[in-house]
Protein backbone atom coordinates (compact mmCIF):
# COMPACT_ATOMS: atom_id res chain seq x y z
CA UNK A 1 0.00 0.00 0.00
CA UNK A 2 1.39 3.38 -1.03
CA UNK A 3 1.00 6.34 1.30
CA UNK A 4 0.26 9.76 -0.18
CA UNK A 5 1.30 11.63 2.98
CA UNK A 6 4.74 12.81 1.71
CA UNK A 7 3.17 14.05 -1.51
CA UNK A 8 0.45 15.93 0.37
CA UNK A 9 3.05 17.56 2.62
CA UNK A 10 5.14 18.64 -0.35
CA UNK A 11 2.08 20.05 -2.09
CA UNK A 12 1.09 22.06 0.98
CA UNK A 13 4.65 23.32 1.33
CA UNK A 14 4.62 24.46 -2.28
CA UNK A 15 1.21 26.07 -1.77
CA UNK A 16 2.38 28.11 1.24
CA UNK A 17 5.61 29.05 -0.55
CA UNK A 18 3.53 30.36 -3.46
CA UNK A 19 1.32 32.37 -1.10
CA UNK A 20 4.40 33.84 0.53
CA UNK A 21 5.93 34.71 -2.84
CA UNK A 22 2.75 36.51 -3.90
CA UNK A 23 2.71 38.40 -0.56
CA UNK A 24 -0.76 37.11 0.30
CA UNK A 25 0.07 36.87 3.99
CA UNK A 26 1.04 40.54 4.12
CA UNK A 27 -2.14 41.63 2.34
CA UNK A 28 -4.31 39.40 4.53
CA UNK A 29 -2.70 40.68 7.73
CA UNK A 30 -3.03 44.34 6.70
CA UNK A 31 -6.66 43.85 5.69
CA UNK A 32 -7.44 42.02 8.94
CA UNK A 33 -5.95 44.84 11.04
CA UNK A 34 -7.83 47.57 9.18
CA UNK A 35 -11.09 45.59 9.21
CA UNK A 36 -10.73 44.94 12.93
CA UNK A 37 -10.17 48.64 13.60
CA UNK A 38 -13.23 49.60 11.54
CA UNK A 39 -15.38 46.98 13.25
CA UNK A 40 -14.29 48.28 16.66
CA UNK A 41 -15.13 51.81 15.59
CA UNK A 42 -18.56 50.77 14.32
CA UNK A 43 -19.17 48.73 17.46
CA UNK A 44 -18.45 51.77 19.64
CA UNK A 45 -20.33 54.30 17.51
CA UNK A 46 -23.47 52.25 16.91
CA UNK A 47 -25.07 53.00 20.31
CA UNK A 48 -24.01 56.67 20.25
CA UNK A 49 -25.46 57.23 16.79
CA UNK A 50 -28.51 55.06 17.58
CA UNK A 51 -27.95 52.89 14.55
CA UNK A 52 -30.00 49.69 14.27
CA UNK A 53 -28.47 46.35 15.25
CA UNK A 54 -28.25 45.20 11.65
CA UNK A 55 -25.60 47.88 10.98
CA UNK A 56 -23.05 45.81 12.90
CA UNK A 57 -23.96 42.67 11.02
CA UNK A 58 -23.73 44.42 7.67
CA UNK A 59 -20.32 45.87 8.48
CA UNK A 60 -19.04 42.43 9.45
CA UNK A 61 -20.52 40.92 6.30
CA UNK A 62 -19.02 43.59 4.05
CA UNK A 63 -15.61 43.30 5.68
CA UNK A 64 -15.63 39.51 5.15
CA UNK A 65 -16.68 39.88 1.52
CA UNK A 66 -14.04 42.55 1.00
CA UNK A 67 -11.39 40.30 2.52
CA UNK A 68 -12.17 37.48 0.13
CA UNK A 69 -12.31 39.75 -2.91
CA UNK A 70 -9.06 41.53 -1.91
CA UNK A 71 -7.22 38.22 -1.61
CA UNK A 72 -8.58 37.08 -4.98
CA UNK A 73 -7.61 40.40 -6.57
CA UNK A 74 -4.05 40.20 -5.24
CA UNK A 75 -3.71 36.64 -6.51
CA UNK A 76 -5.09 37.41 -9.97
CA UNK A 77 -3.14 40.67 -10.26
CA UNK A 78 0.10 38.86 -9.46
CA UNK A 79 -0.78 36.15 -11.97
CA UNK A 80 -1.38 38.67 -14.77
CA UNK A 81 1.87 40.53 -14.01
CA UNK A 82 3.79 37.25 -14.16
CA UNK A 83 2.12 36.33 -17.41
CA UNK A 84 3.07 39.69 -18.98
CA UNK A 85 6.65 39.38 -17.73
CA UNK A 86 6.88 35.89 -19.19
CA UNK A 87 5.65 37.17 -22.57
CA UNK A 88 8.29 39.92 -22.56
CA UNK A 89 11.06 37.43 -21.76
CA UNK A 90 9.98 35.19 -24.64
CA UNK A 91 10.21 38.02 -27.19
Amino acid sequence: MVSSAPFAGAAMGHFFAELKRRQMFRVAAAYAVVAWMLLQLINNLTPALRLPDWARHWSLSFSWRGFRSRCCFVGSNTFHRQKAAHRQRRQ
